[in-house]
């Protein structure tokens, strides 16, 4: 945990000996830049896969976003490609802090009695109000427990399926893990289709 004694907040990580390729971070470093992708990164999150210019996209209909906090991305990113073969145009958001994100739509922090502010222009990049409007659903997935981002879809306004490792004391391999707690790829794309039925 480190420790900001100048706003008295603590920042908890969360470490894994997965590796994840850093390659996956290009077309979004092409699409965006380095300078606007940075900010992102430290406003809590960035638009991996942004499939909006692709024909046929439309929202309401065939469009979801896919949310991923760490070491998740790889899978949404497999669960995006799968989709896609289907007609199912699948956006991939990479969250590198839910906290921030929450911040960010929620302006109160995401607490009762939050007003009515309209959330950030930094926020509509990961969630165009194309998408919101639309009522383009959100399948979120992390590997911890799925009501870390469960606030997701009420905050933005649209259903949303929240994936994650709600049981424990499973041990294997993290493939086999992953299907058995329902975030692996498979899963993520079946959630998808699900929420878009």
């Amino acid at each position: 945990m480190i420790q900001d004694p100048e706003r008295g907040e603590a920042v908890y990580l969360r470490l894994s000996t997965k590796t994840v390729d850093q390659a996956l971070l290009q077309p979004a470093l092409d699409r965006l830049g380095e300078e606007t992708l940075r900010a992102q990164v430290l406003r809590g999150g960035y638009r991996l896969i942004d499939r909006s210019s692709e024909p046929g996209y439309e929202p309401g209909a065939n469009v979801v976003t896919l949310v991923a906090a760490g070491v998740m991305v790889p899978e949404a990113v497999e669960a995006s490609q799968a989709l896609a073969a289907d007609g199912i145009h699948a956006n991939v958001v990479a969250l590198t802090s839910p906290r921030a994100l929450l911040r960010g739509v929620a302006p109160s922090g995401g607490r009762a009695g939050a007003g009515t502010t309209p959330a950030p222009m930094w926020v509509r990049e990961l969630f165009p109000a194309q998408d919101l409007e639309g009522e383009v659903p959100v399948v979120s997935v992390l590997d911890g427990h799925s009501h870390a981002l469960a606030w997701l879809g009420t905050v933005l306004g649209v259903p949303h399926v929240p994936l994650g490792v709600d049981a424990f004391g499973q041990s294997g391999a993290r493939a086999d893990l992953y299907r058995h707690y329902g975030i692996d790829p498979d899963a993520i794309a079946r959630a998808a289709r699900v929420i878009l039925a």
